[in-house]
């Protein structure tokens, strides 16, 4: 930082000025500067601490140093100006550089004036009366739109007291290695955790719908609160699951089949509408032979469980969905779990395990597209790998097939792989409007296994007929010029959204695909800006630890055709919105913590001193 400077000349007196600087020097050069001049002053050392006092102290001014740490001075004036108790505070940028691009910055975020460090204070002082007379003459004025402030301040409610820090920590992770002799009670801790966010309405899960998933829909939280939102929480990527043609079609095989297929595809559970499913899919992905499971999760965890036995080994992305990580480490010890999307990462594991073992198996795992980080591998790499170690290659469609490459078939046909790959396994819960997995490959030896050894469809029933001929009729859809004119819809919207989050400032990850990330980050914050969703009618996923990194928790937006650009325009503001509110709590509850672990210092000091 630079060392502030100046001609010590009279200046007007203010009831109370802020300052966030993150130089002690700096800091207290101005503040002793100011006070002489009649000014009370008080101070922040970092950002965070500079939005909590705005609101605690409720300065007539503050005098802002944009280079400060995690939270620069830039978000910090944001979250001021969010904050409907000091959005009137006017706020002076004080910047090392006289750039433009700062001054402008300033005015974007709402700054009432600019200036540059060493700080000239004949200059500043200028400049805090003018912002001051400013100030005063636009209160007395009123001349606010209210419709605009009714707008912004829309789902912003009053947060007088703290939540429990509980509420804000922790993880499910933590209640997974549970100990004690009595099974039932001790899942207890669990409960008390989740029933402690569930009442202070940080609990986002286990929602439902009253009526159905469109891209505007009312659901049910878990508490019962009723709400109606704009939709990115469905996975209905290409919204078939309301299509005239896919409800017509069931409600036909209803009247002809019923609703259950009453067995097992090992014994007498197969339809005449699955067996036409099967021979769909084989003819979409140019592979001879497919199995049917009863979901998609069954068919991840089924084909691993059936083909691994405990001397094979599994190569798998680190990243890859839950029925893959349970498949595998139910059925070998030998996983190998290699960086994301990492190809030499793949490479090391297969030359050494091949290096050590020529007699087992190796199953290489991954996925088409990444439901986290919408991302995807090169699978023609990954097939290569395998031929050359011996390995065989297993991808996970159920993120693209239908919805993206040419014709629909996903990243498998749009990197030139249909047929190629060994085995591919696929939901059809993403955009072939029913619960339901596949797995398909050139082997008829592998399907006949799969159908006795893969437990999972050995020992559940069958497709019903209903849901096997609605996903047939989906492909069906999918293959004509309407599924082509749906996934250029879809793409195009897929644009939009991240224009529009760029727009507002928010941080979209990955490659463009239905699935789009929206980066939070801290725990603690997401789940606050959850919480404020549904008074700004959205609905939209929470994804945090452990189903990300830590520290990476994120708004997973799910995207349709069926949503418009006015739709994706407006969730960008309004989570903009959110999250503005959300991290003047967070600010609050980061200082909270703060205090209790200073308070629980001194005392632990105190009681070693004594």
């Amino acid at each position: 930082m630079s060392n502030i400077s100046g001609d010590e000349t009279p200046g007007q007196k203010a009831t109370k000025i802020l300052l966030v600087e993150d130089s002690f020097a700096n800091r207290d050069m101005l503040t002793r500067r100011l006070t002489r001049r009649g000014f009370t002053v008080c101070s922040a050392a970092d950002g965070a601490t500079g939005v909590a006092m705005s609101v605690s102290e409720l300065p007539d001014l503050i005098l802002m140093d944009v280079a400060l740490g995690e939270m620069d001075g830039w978000q910090a004036t944001r979250l001021i100006k969010a904050d409907a108790r000091t959005q009137g505070i006017p706020i002076i940028a004080l910047t090392a550089h006289a750039l433009a691009s700062d001054r402008e910055h300033s005015i974007e975020v709402g700054c009432a004036d600019f200036d540059t460090k060493p700080v000239d204070l004949s200059r500043l002082l200028g400049k805090i009366e003018g912002s001051l007379a400013r100030a005063a003459q636009t209160a007395d004025s009123n001349h606010r739109d209210s419709d605009a402030l009714q707008e912004h301040l829309k789902g912003v409610k009053s947060m007088s007291k703290l939540d429990p820090v509980a509420a804000l920590t922790g993880s499910v992770r933590d209640f997974r290695e549970l100990q004690g002799t009595d099974l039932m009670a001790r899942v207890g801790s669990f409960y008390e955790w989740q029933e402690l966010r569930r009442q202070s309405s940080l609990w986002p899960y286990s929602r439902a719908t009253q009526e159905a998933p469109l891209s505007v829909c009312t659901a049910l939280d878990d508490n019962g609160q009723q709400f109606t939102g704009l939709n990115f929480g469905t996975q209905d990527y290409l919204a078939l699951s309301s299509h005239p043609a896919i409800k017509e079609v069931a409600k036909a095989v209803i009247d002809e089949y019923g609703v259950h297929s009453a067995g097992s595809s090992a014994l007498a559970g197969n339809t005449k509408y699955s067996l036409v499913l099967e021979q769909t899919i084989s003819d979409f992905l140019q592979l001879e032979h497919t199995t049917l499971y009863p979901t998609g999760w069954a068919a991840g965890y089924g084909v691993i469980k059936a083909l691994v036995r405990p001397t094979d080994h599994i190569v798998m992305d680190g990243l890859a969905h839950a029925c893959l990580q349970e498949g595998a480490y139910s059925a070998t010890s030998n996983v190998h779990l290699h960086g994301h999307l990492n190809l030499e990462s793949v490479r090391r594991h297969l030359r050494r395990v091949r290096a050590k073992d020529t007699t087992n198996g190796i199953l290489v795992v991954t996925e088409s597209l990444f439901s986290m980080d919408s991302d995807t591998p090169d699978l023609r790499t990954l097939q290569s790998l395998c031929d050359e170690y011996d390995a065989t290659l297993l991808v996970d469609v159920a993120h693209d097939l239908g919805a993206m490459g040419p014709g629909g078939r996903g990243f498998i046909g749009g990197q030139d792989m249909l047929g190629k790959v060994d085995i591919v396994m696929g939901s059809f819960s993403k955009t072939f409007a029913s619960n339901g997995g596949f797995v398909a490959s050139n082997s008829p030896a592998v399907k006949q296994y799969l159908k006795y050894y893969g437990c999972t469809a050995t020992f559940s029933n069958a497709l019903s007929p209903v849901q096997a001929a609605t996903v047939t009729k989906a492909f069906d859809i999918i293959k004509s010029e309407e599924g082509l004119r749906l996934r250029t819809v879809l793409r195009q919207r897929i644009e939009e959204m991240r224009e529009a989050l760029t727009q507002a400032g928010l941080q979209h990850t990955g490659n463009p695909s239905p699935i789009v990330p929206v980066r939070v980050g801290d725990e603690a914050l997401a789940r606050l800006v959850s919480r404020r969703l549904p008074a700004l009618e959205v609905i939209a996923n929470l994804v945090e630890y452990p189903a990300v990194a830590k520290g990476d928790a994120r708004l997973r937006l799910q995207m349709m055709p069926t949503h418009s650009l006015e739709n994706v325009r407006m969730l960008a503001s309004r989570l903009r919105t959110a999250i503005d509110h959300a991290q003047i709590e967070h600010v609050r509850h980061r200082a909270a913590i703060t205090g209790v672990t200073r308070s629980v210092a001194t005392d632990t000091a105190a009681a070693q001193a004594a």
